[in-house]
């Protein structure tokens, strides 16, 4: 099946995972404002309530274990935290096979048992229309996984390293790089290797990419942890936690809205408490739909 064209690349349906009340009334108020909201900017979000119970608020960051691609697939990932190996639901598989053209379902969990993991598109973040993923290497990150799965479905790994503003590995690529229709959202100063990041940034340039940085400081924020996707209208929004924007500067701000409205999300609860922010609370669907 081939890939849909630059222009038709967004998704306009994500799936989100609603914490147990073994969370906390806290938990399920802030999440059910964050669902809302998103609704309200006419995004399709197909909600499922958490069967773990573990009480754990990292059940919302459903995009470390599943992941959906344009020619059909869906793909569970492994994951290193073998307390949070018990989010993946087949009922959730399921539901997408009915609702949309799923080709194939890939597990790809044996991995685990290696020490080996990939945690989606925390770890990867994809260019599908270049058949690309970009991919900063960390314990959550493993190249050869990353290769595999890369190979599996004929793309490109582009890989390199990247420190936080404390000198530790980034864990998540999409804490520093964000990738839409024609613009590329990326922290430069994270690089640890200054041929690395000129590769990355040459390769965004020439498919099509407007690179725009933001700081370690900003990363700090989550501000990279921002995804691009459309609402039922067609409409491109840019979805950021309300204290991502904050960190904004003005131009930065023209800048990323020439490719859509911001949607600011309160996702404060969950950045606290986790290891995310929104772009790790959903799952967008790149499956084409049933007609």
């Amino acid at each position: 099946m081939p890939l849909p064209p630059l222009s038709m690349q967004l998704p306009d349906s994500i799936i989100m995972i609603r914490p147990a009340a073994s969370a906390g009334s806290q938990a399920q108020q802030a999440f059910d404002r964050v669902s809302g909201l998103l609704q309200d900017a006419g995004v399709e979000v197909l909600l499922y309530e958490d069967h773990t119970d573990t009480g754990s608020v990292d059940v919302v960051f459903v995009n470390n274990w599943l992941c959906t691609l344009p020619d059909g697939t869906v793909a569970i990932l492994p994951m290193q935290l073998p307390g949070r190996r018990e989010e993946k639901r087949d009922d959730i598989l399921q539901d997408l096979a009915a609702r949309f053209q799923v080709r194939d379902i890939e597990d790809w969990s044996e991995y685990e048992a290696e020490g080996f993991f990939l945690e989606g598109t925390g770890s990867m973040v994809m260019d599908h229309t270049h058949r690309l993923m970009y991919a900063c290497l960390s314990a959550k990150t493993h190249v050869a996984v990353l290769e595999k799965f890369a190979a599996a479905h004929q793309y490109k790994a582009m890989v390199f390293h990247a420190r936080d503003r404390h000198g530790k590995t980034v864990n998540y690529t999409n804490n520093i790089l964000s990738i839409g229709n024609h613009h590329a959202w990326i922290c430069e100063e994270a690089f640890t290797d200054d041929m690395e990041q000129m590769a990355v940034r040459q390769l965004l340039i020439s498919t099509g990419h407007q690179p725009i940085s933001f700081t370690l400081d900003q990363a700090h924020l989550y501000a990279g942890n921002m995804v691009q996707l459309q609402n039922t209208a067609g409409e491109p929004l840019l979805l950021m936690s309300e204290q991502a924007v904050k960190s904004l500067t003005g131009d930065q701000q023209n800048r990323l809205t020439e490719h859509g409205t911001i949607v600011s999300l309160p996702v404060a609860y969950f950045e606290e408490r986790g290891q995310g922010s929104i772009r790790a609370m959903i799952s967008e669907i790149w499956l084409p739909r049933r007609y």
